[in-house]
């Protein structure tokens, strides 16, 4: 029903094995819906407006070429709704090396990176489930 009322959702579920990495079941549950966007969009830059292009449109205005890498490592299929045809970019070719010790030194950076994909992919009010939250890691949970 959120749907019909202009509503996007994601459901996050902790668990105690996505604990290894931090902030993974979080970036799954935004992983999941590039992924749906992708298989229900099919219209890219076709001279009208589309729902896919315009959040690549405010995805490239928003990160910079620094930021993608550590957003395609969180999100793979982030890559594929950046991308203009569905392949990688080439300015984003350069892999980003997952570091937990960097990742926890730099937490306003995620977290600023998090606030303004937010913003980038919202054109709707959103509402994120949290499911199981006491099996959440602490970067999740600062969030």
């Amino acid at each position: 029903q959120l749907k019909s009322n202009g509503w996007e959702s994601l459901h996050c579920k902790f668990n105690h094995v996505g604990r290894r990495q931090p902030l993974s079941t979080i970036a799954s549950a935004f992983d999941s819906l590039f992924s749906s966007l992708l298989s229900t969009e099919n219209t890219w830059g076709s001279g009208g407006s589309d729902k896919l292009g315009d959040m690549r449109t405010n995805l490239l205005k928003s990160f910079d070429e620094e930021s993608f890498p550590i957003l395609f490592h969180l999100m793979p299929n982030l890559r594929r709704v950046v991308s203009n045809d569905g392949n990688s970019i080439d300015m984003q070719q350069a892999e980003y090396v997952f570091d937990e010790s960097a990742m926890i030194s730099s937490k306003i950076r995620l977290h600023n990176l998090f606030y303004e994909l937010l913003k980038a992919i919202s054109d709707a009010p959103m509402l994120l489930f949290l499911d199981d939250l006491h099996w959440a890691d602490s970067a999740s949970l600062d969030l």
